[in-house]
């Protein structure tokens, strides 16, 4: 028996309940500039049909690998994804997301070439309105502006590359961790040493489109923050944030008010809603 091409590159993709997304996002994986590649699509305990559209795929392209994490959680999802891997490097995107053409190339080029251990690319809206752009722009503005102070970026796994033993050797994303694991994953690569770089390539992605949607997911990640905070105290992937950052907040959200900036809403609700995550997560770890 022909023994199997191990690819340079494997993209994982963890999913659950999503077969709409799940095939927009394959159809444009599998559509790509770059030919040497698996794709494996980690399935974590779907009912809706999102099992069918994999074992379609599948079927039709042998580069779709189907494997189930049995486990709920995407922590647990990715981290197995990422375990069962085959490429020198593994590419990492969200079921929801469709990538440019040029995505596998662009994002996996300066890792497979050796000029640097991981890279972090950027994303935008695919259903556009009011709330939806103002996380686009928040979004983008937080990596930038993380990576122009540290010169590393943050990592968030809907658009991210890295080479896979060095991903072995920090120790794969946390599978007991299901918000901000791609955060802790970027904390240990850089407590051992390791730089991130930031590309202008971006990937669409199913933003939140409502206030509600904005202020829960928000309010989550600022409590695992103070919670993750805890554990890195030192690291700057997870900031302090002191009583004169919140003033810094509060003046600016005034000059915003007194401008009659169309983003004040927004940053209304965003910012609150993370400073009540921080001030839930603390009272968490006190319990």
């Amino acid at each position: 028996m022909e023994k199997k091409k191990i690819p340079r590159v494997s993209v994982v993709i963890p999913v659950r309940n999503r077969k709409i997304e799940l095939s927009r996002c394959l159809t444009s994986v599998l559509d790509q500039t770059f030919d040497d590649y698996e794709v494996i699509v980690v399935d974590n305990g779907s009912t809706d049909g999102t099992i069918a559209v994999i074992e379609k795929y599948a079927r039709h392209d042998p580069r779709v690998v189907y494997f189930n994490e049995p486990k709920k959680g995407i922590g647990s999802a990715r981290h197995s994804g990422e375990k069962v891997a085959r490429g020198n490097v593994v590419l990492m995107t969200d079921s929801d997301c469709e990538v440019p053409r040029n995505w596998i190339e662009r994002m996996s080029s300066p890792v497979l070439e050796g000029s640097i251990h991981a890279t972090q690319g950027l994303k935008h809206a695919i259903r556009k309105n009011y709330w939806s752009l103002n996380v686009e722009r928040e979004e983008g503005r937080l990596l930038w502006s993380f990576f122009e102070r540290n010169g590393t970026s943050k990592v968030d796994t809907a658009n991210f590359c890295i080479d896979r033993k060095v991903l072995k050797y920090v120790g794969y994303t946390d599978r007991e961790r299901d918000q901000l694991n791609d955060t802790e994953l970027a904390a240990r690569i850089l407590d051992k040493g390791y730089r991130v770089a930031l590309l202008d390539v971006s990937v669409g992605h199913h933003n939140p489109l409502t206030s509600g949607t904005v202020a829960r997911k928000l309010i989550k990640r600022g409590a695992h923050h103070s919670i993750l905070l805890r554990r890195y105290p030192d690291n700057p992937v997870f900031e302090h944030h002191t009583l004169k950052i919140f003033l810094i907040y509060v003046i600016g959200l005034a000059s915003e008010a007194l401008k009659g900036d169309r983003n004040f809403i927004y940053d209304l609700v965003s910012g609150m809603s993370w400073r009540l995550g921080l001030l839930w997560g603390k009272v968490w770890i006190q319990r």
